[in-house]
C-alpha cells in the first residue's frame, strides 16, 4: 500500500502571498528603507484567501520575542494583519526609515477575501489498516517559515529534500524556503481535515489551510488541530520533525576532517532590507552585471563575496550571526547538498572545525548527519548562533550560496562559490561572443545601457496618414544617422502624393496591404505585405508613395525611415532596391520562441542580402513568444534603437534593471556595448513584435528641412533652389506628376 501510494504521491505547495507586485514591493523598499515582511495570506497549490484574526487572538498568542520586539519601539502592537509594525523594522535596521514611502494596507488594513480551498481526496478506509497517502510538502514560501500539521493524522517523514531517510513519525513539521519533505499518512477515519500552515516567523502570525478529505468527508466537520495559531504544540503529545536525527538511508560517509574551512559572517547591512552572507553585500545586478564566472574563473580568488575550491577536497562552511537579534536564514547552496555536522550558541572562538570537534564534541556528528540542498542557521536573540556544514566538491561549477528569503536574496546575502575550478571545462570560444567571431575571454560581450524610452506620438503627414512619429519629433530630433522613424496607418486613400527628397536614403517596410510607388525617372511598381524599399535619394528625387484601396477596407500599415548620407554621398545618383518579402532570410531562436527576420544585417548565424544601402544600418523585424528571450549582439559603436509595434516586452539594460515597453514604445541605447536584451514573460498573455535598427554613426552635422537634409543651412537653401529651379538633379520635377496623383485629380 506505501508503495501505492507513493507513486501517486500529491504535491502540495505551500507559499505566502502578498498583492504586490515584486517591482512594487522593490520600489517600496527601497523608497522606504527597510524591509517589507508583510504578507497577505498563505496558499496551497496556488489556492487560499485572506484570513483576518481577531485582534485580542493575536494579542494573546505573541511569542516572547515579538512582545520584546514591540517593547523596542514605545507604543507599539502587532498589526490587524498580524505583523509587527513598520517602527519596529527601522529600528531593528538601524533607526532609519521612510514610513511614509510605504503604500496603504501593506503593513495593517486586513481586509478578508472568498477563495478556493485545496482539498487532497483519498478513499475511504476498507479495513482497520487504513488508506495510506503520500504528500510532498513543498516550501514555496517568499518569506515566512512555517510549521505545517495535519488535524488528527501522523506524518511519516521519509524523505528530505528528494532523499531517503530513516523515517520519522511525527505530527508537525518546520518548513524553510525551499525546503522539501515526502510523508506517507495513515488515514484510517472518513471527514475533512485541516492541513494547518501557521507562521513561525517573528515579523509575522499568518496561517492558512488545505483539506485532507478522506472518503468523501462533510464539509461541516470541525477536526481537532494539533497546533495553535503561531504553530506552538496543543498538547505535550504532538511530536515536531527533529533534523538531527534525519539521517540519510542509506548511510552515507562524511570526511573525519575538512581540506578548507571559510567563516561567513552574516549581518544586517546597512537597513532592514540588506543583508550580507559574510560582512559584504553582494546585489542581484551585481552577478547579472559581471562577466559570467564560468567564463573567465579567477582560481585563486577568495575574499567576502567568493569562494574558490578544489576539485574532491571536503569544505566546512560556518555560518555565524555576526549581529544579535537576527533571524533564522535558510541558507541554500547550488550544484550539490550538504551535511551539517554541528551547531551552537555563542561566539564561535576556534580556527576550525577540528578544533571546536576537540573542545566541544557533543555539538557535532561526523557519524550520520543530516544531508540537505540547504540549512536554516539558528535563530539569534539573547545571544549569537553558528552552524557548520560540510560538503564534497564533486560538481565543478559556478555556484550560488544564497539565503532562500527572496526579501534577503535581493537585499544582497549571496556568495558566488568556485567549486571544483581546476576541474573546469574549456569554454568554446563561440560561447563567447555570441557566437561571433572568436574572442579572448578576458574581453566579454557586454549589453548596452538604455539612454531613453518615449512613446511615439500621433500625428498627421501626407495625404489623410496617420503614422507615430519615433524619430523626427520632439522626443527625438535626430538620432545619427537616422533622420525619422514612422509608424504609418492608413485609411483607403490616404498616402503620401508627389513630393521631393535630397541627401538622404529611405527604407519602406510595408506590413500590412499594399503600396504604389513611382518617380520621376520612370521607376514604378507595387510593394505588397513583407516587401521593402530601400532607396537613395542623393542629389535629388521626386516621387509618390500611395496605398493602394483594400476590397474589404482594412486599413494598410508599415514603416518608413529615413537615414543621413554621408557628406561626400549626398549628391550621388538616385537609386532604388526593392527587397521581396521572399528574399528576407529568417532565423528561429530560442527553441523557436524567438523568430527575426533578418531585413539588413545578422541574426544568430543568418545574414541578410548585401548592399541594400550606403549608410550601413542593421534592420531587424523581431516576433517574441511568451518565455522567449533575444539577446542580440549589434556592432558596437553604432547607434541602435528598438520599437514595439505589437504587444510589450521587457528591456534589460546594462544596469540589470528590466523594463516593460508598451506598444508604441522606442528605446534608445548608448552606442557602447556589444549586446541588447529583450524578452517576453512566459505568464504574458501575448507575443510581442517589434524593430531593432542600428546604424554607423556619421561624423557631421545635420541640418535637415522637410524632405531636404543637408551638413549646412547653405547646403538646404541650394536644395529649395534647385528643386524650384528644376536643376542640379531636379530636371525632371518641373511639371512632372505621377499616374496616381493623376488619377485622384480625375476623379
Amino acid at each position: 500500500r506505501l508503495k501505492e501510494a507513493k507513486q501517486n504521491s500529491t504535491p502540495l505547495l505551500i507559499s505566502d502571498f502578498t498583492h504586490l507586485t515584486s517591482d512594487e514591493k522593490w520600489d517600496m523598499t527601497q523608497k522606504a528603507g527597510l524591509e517589507i515582511s508583510c504578507y497577505d495570506s498563505v496558499l496551497f497549490n496556488g489556492k487560499g484567501s485572506v484570513q483576518c484574526q481577531d485582534a485580542n487572538d493575536l494579542e494573546t498568542h505573541l511569542s516572547q520575542i515579538q512582545k520584546d520586539y514591540l517593547a523596542t519601539v514605545p507604543g507599539a502592537s502587532i498589526t490587524d494583519k498580524g505583523c509587527l509594525p513598520p517602527s519596529t523594522l527601522i529600528k531593528f535596521g538601524g533607526g532609519s526609515g521612510n514610513e511614509s514611502a510605504l503604500l496603504p494596507g501593506t503593513f495593517s488594513g486586513c481586509e478578508p477575501t472568498i477563495g478556493s480551498v485545496e482539498t487532497i481526496k483519498t478513499r475511504k478506509p476498507i479495513d482497520s489498516y487504513g488508506e495510506w497517502v503520500a504528500i510532498d510538502l513543498i516550501g514555496g514560501f517568499s518569506f515566512i517559515t512555517a510549521v505545517i500539521s495535519i488535524d488528527e493524522h501522523d506524518m511519516w517523514v521519509y524523505a528530505v529534500d528528494g532523499s531517503y531517510i530513516e523515517p520519522q513519525k511525527v505530527q508537525a513539521i518546520t518548513v524553510s524556503n525551499g525546503d522539501r519533505y515526502s510523508v506517507f499518512v495513515n488515514a484510517k477515519k472518513t471527514g475533512n481535515f485541516k492541513i494547518r500552515c501557521s507562521s513561525v516567523s517573528i515579523a509575522q502570525i499568518l496561517v492558512g489551510h488545505a483539506i485532507l478529505s478522506v472518503g468523501g468527508g462533510n464539509n461541516t466537520n470541525v477536526s481537532d488541530g494539533l497546533i495553535d495559531m503561531p504553530g506552538n504544540p496543543n498538547s505535550s503529545n504532538v511530536v515536531f520533525f527533529y533534523q538531527a536525527i534525519a539521517h540519510p538511508f542509506p548511510p552515507e560517509p562524511v570526511a573525519a576532517k575538512a581540506d578548507a574551512f571559510f567563516p561567513l559572517n552574516m549581518k544586517v547591512a546597512g537597513a532592514s532590507y540588506l543583508w550580507a552572507m559574510n560582512s559584504t553585500r553582494l546585489m542581484p545586478t551585481d552577478v547579472d552585471n559581471s562577466n559570467p564566472v564560468l567564463f573567465a574563473p579567477a582560481h585563486d580568488l577568495q575574499n567576502n563575496v567568493t569562494i574558490t575550491t578544489k576539485f574532491d577536497s571536503w569544505v566546512d562552511l560556518l555560518f555565524f550571526t555576526g549581529d544579535k537579534p537576527m533571524p533564522p536564514h535558510p541558507i541554500h547552496k547550488h550544484g550539490n547538498k550538504m551535511f551539517q555536522i554541528g551547531s551552537g550558541v555563542g561566539v564561535f572562538k576556534w580556527s576550525s572545525t577540528e578544533e571546536a570537534i576537540k573542545e566541544i564534541p557533543g555539538q557535532f556528528n561526523l557519524a550520520n548527519p543530516p544531508k540537505r540542498d540547504g540549512f536554516a542557521s539558528l535563530t539569534a536573540f539573547g545571544n549569537v548562533t553558528w552552524i557548520i556544514v560540510r560538503y564534497h566538491v564533486t560538481n565543478p561549477g559556478a555556484w550560488l550560496l544564497h539565503c532562500h528569503i527572496d526579501n534577503h536574496l535581493q537585499g544582497s546575502m549571496m556568495m558566488v562559490i568556485q567549486d571544483g575550478v581546476d576541474h573546469w571545462p574549456q569554454v568554446p570560444d563561440y560561447y563567447l561572443d555570441y557566437g561571433g567571431p572568436s574572442a579572448p575571454a578576458s574581453v566579454m560581450p557586454e549589453l548596452r545601457a538604455i539612454s531613453k524610452i518615449f512613446t511615439a506620438l500621433e500625428q498627421a503627414e501626407g495625404a489623410g496618414a496617420r503614422v507615430r512619429r519615433a524619430i523626427g519629433s520632439v522626443n527625438q530630433r535626430n538620432f545619427s544617422p537616422f533622420l525619422m522613424l514612422d509608424h504609418m496607418n492608413g485609411n483607403n486613400g490616404a498616402g503620401f502624393p508627389d513630393h521631393p527628397h535630397r541627401g538622404q536614403e529611405t527604407v519602406t517596410y510595408i506590413l500590412k496591404g499594399s503600396v504604389e510607388h513611382e518617380d520621376f525617372a520612370g521607376n514604378k511598381g507595387i510593394l505588397h505585405a513583407g516587401d521593402l524599399q530601400f532607396m537613395t535619394a542623393g542629389r535629388g528625387i521626386m516621387h509618390s508613395e500611395q496605398p493602394i484601396p483594400d476590397p474589404t477596407g482594412e486599413p494598410g500599415a508599415g514603416f518608413q525611415l529615413w537615414v543621413d548620407l554621408p557628406n561626400h554621398l549626398k549628391m550621388c545618383e538616385p537609386r532604388y532596391r526593392d527587397l521581396r518579402a521572399k528574399e528576407i532570410p529568417q532565423a528561429r531562436l530560442d527553441d523557436g520562441k524567438v523568430l527575426v527576420k533578418v531585413i539588413s544585417g545578422k541574426s544568430g548565424d543568418i545574414e541578410s542580402v548585401k548592399d541594400l544601402a550606403y549608410t550601413p544600418v542593421w534592420y531587424l523585424d523581431v516576433e517574441i513568444q511568451p518565455g522567449g528571450t533575444l539577446v542580440q549582439p549589434l556592432p558596437r559603436g553604432w547607434n541602435a534603437f528598438s520599437y514595439v509595434f505589437e504587444g510589450s516586452a521587457d528591456f534589460v539594460s546594462k544596469a540589470g534593471v528590466s523594463t516593460t515597453v508598451d506598444q508604441h514604445g522606442k528605446v534608445l541605447y548608448k552606442p557602447s556595448g556589444d549586446a541588447i536584451s529583450i524578452q517576453v514573460p512566459g505568464n504574458a498573455g501575448h507575443s510581442a513584435r517589434l524593430l531593432i535598427i542600428a546604424g554607423q554613426i556619421l561624423d557631421q552635422p545635420i541640418v535637415q528641412h522637410g524632405p531636404f537634409v543637408s551638413t549646412t543651412s547653405e547646403g538646404i537653401q541650394q536644395a529649395f533652389e534647385d528643386f524650384y529651379m528644376s536643376k542640379n538633379g531636379f530636371e525632371r520635377a518641373k511639371g512632372w506628376q505621377s499616374e496616381n496623383m493623376r488619377r485622384r485629380m480625375s476623379i
